[in-house]
């Protein structure tokens, strides 16, 4: 379990351990590495005479590379985890505090063997380890004493000195982190190795368990206790390397899949960009065949879409959707309008005012037979219904007129009355906003108008995009144009 060299497998060099920062940090990261060596040096110099008088311990200072050598490199920011800890808490229970130190030494070198760290790195991961094991022997050694064959006592040793040896191992390397990334200590160990906790807890007492097997039957019976833990060794290897080749192929798909979900929102908007072409034609065309101004529809869609926004319907959602088409094809039941009824350039009489009603409905029956303009459909059926009962077809009053088709009556007057007809001039836009307003409450809804009221400037600045939707239009367009010509 070699957690010491978490902190400096990052391969990001904004957080390596001597970026500078603040001044003081750097001096602080430096003392923290001069410590660790000297205190380091010292445990390993003691420990060495210690075990010179039992030499037969040297081969557990051997045992713990061989674990280390099997290291597994996790998925993302460098984690690794080995099963050194066993050895290393076999070694302490033997020999004591001094098999610790250099069981940790052995278990560090063996990871380390195969990297390209700098000198000063494996240095400091070394001491670390040193500590760690020393402090795995020295918190349980009471215990040791004790265990004999007694099951609780033995397991409460290996839990004592796996989680002195992870807490040893683990505060400097935070501490050193704390540093780099200006985060407190115990918010790194909570994102980064708090992970480890029920890992190292569990190994202890295997560990404990294998030196008491060890000390009481011999070699034979270590190498017997050693199978399964080789065998977890390499379950856990084989469950990285699939882990790993998982997420390796679930980012090739995820890739995969996002470049598909690009290329399915540019073809959704080719789509849309034609549906709206084709409604917009289509809407002139209407326009043309009533005799009505060009680009009517569009203006009173645009001017729609304005007034819906400020009454806080989300652009493109689904009503403003279906206000904007609902506006642009408010006429489209005229289709089924005779033309000597339609075309007539004077008054009409009962019969072809009769008629003529017909449309809103024969509208309403083309829309709702189209998906997308289903929504649609209500305001086309409703456009011409009042706020007072007084219209039709169907006398509607107030709220029970759908929203949308409250919205195109203040907009739909608006544009009519600012524009020429070949029965009467247009009117001045503040002759239009007048009439408006003369008439909520009994045409419109007054909390349209009033929102009408403290927008309509804009929405006639605007207009000089005729042809456009209000959010797509550029001030100033027409101006620039001429200019160029």
């Amino acid at each position: 379990m070699a957690a010491s060299r978490l902190a400096l497998d990052s391969e990001d060099p904004s957080v390596g351990p001597f970026r500078e920062s603040v001044a003081w940090r750097p001096l602080l990261r430096k003392i923290l590495f001069g410590a660790v060596f000297v205190a380091g040096a010292i445990v390993l110099a003691v420990s060495v005479r210690s075990v010179l008088a039992h030499p037969e311990y040297v081969l557990l200072a051997l045992i713990p590379a061989s674990f280390a050598l099997g290291v597994l490199r996790l998925q993302g920011d460098g984690h690794r985890v080995s099963l050194s800890l066993i050895p290393v808490v076999i070694a302490s229970y033997l020999a004591g505090p001094a098999g610790g130190v250099l069981s940790a030494l052995a278990a560090s070198l063996g990871s380390d063997c195969r990297s390209r760290r700098p000198i000063y790195m494996i240095c400091f991961n070394g001491g670390v380890f040193m500590l760690a094991g020393l402090a795995a022997a020295v918190a349980a050694a009471p215990l040791a004493r004790h265990t004999g064959a007694q099951p609780v006592l033995l397991f409460s040793y290996g839990l004592v000195a796996a989680a002195a040896l992870h807490a040893t191992n683990v505060a400097p390397i935070c501490l050193l982190m704390s540093l780099q990334e200006r985060i407190n200590p115990l918010k790194v160990w909570a994102e980064r190795f708090r992970w480890m906790v029920p890992q190292t807890l569990f190994l202890g007492p295997v560990a404990a368990g294998v030196a008491v097997a060890y000390r009481d039957i011999g070699p034979y019976e270590l190498a017997v206790m050693a199978l399964p833990v080789i065998a977890m060794q390499l379950s856990w290897r084989q469950y990285v390397t699939h882990a790993k080749r998982s997420v390796e192929d679930l980012r090739a798909k995820n890739a995969d899949l996002t470049g598909l979900t690009d290329r399915l929102q540019i073809a959704n908007r080719a789509v849309s960009a034609a549906y709206q072409g084709t409604l917009e034609a289509l809407a002139c065309a209407l326009d043309a065949r009533d005799n009505e101004v060009q680009g009517h529809s569009l203006r009173v869609s645009a001017y729609s879409q304005a007034i819906a926004q400020e009454l806080g319907i989300l652009a493109g959602s689904p009503e403003w959707e279906a206000i904007t088409r609902g506006a642009l094809l408010h006429d489209v039941g005229k289709i089924g309008v005779a033309d000597a009824v339609l075309r007539k350039p004077g008054a009409l009489d009962e019969v072809e005012w009769s008629e003529m009603r017909r449309h809103c409905e024969i509208g309403f029956g083309i829309l709702r037979d189209v998906e997308f303009l289903r929504p649609a459909a209500a305001l086309v059926r409703a456009h011409h219904e009042r706020f007072d009962g007084n219209g039709y077809p169907n006398r509607l009053k107030g709220e029970a007129i759908p929203l949308g088709a409250r919205i195109f009556a203040v907009a739909d007057a608006f544009d009519a009355i600012t524009s020429d007809r070949p029965y009467r001039p247009a009117a001045p836009p503040e002759a239009a906003l007048a009439e408006v307003l003369r008439c909520s409450g009994t045409q419109f809804d007054p909390a349209v108008v009033s929102v009408f009221e403290r927008i309509w400037s804009r929405l006639w600045e605007q207009r000089e995009c005729t042809g456009q939707l209000v959010g797509q239009c550029v001030p100033g367009r027409r101006a620039a144009a001429e200019r160029r010509n």
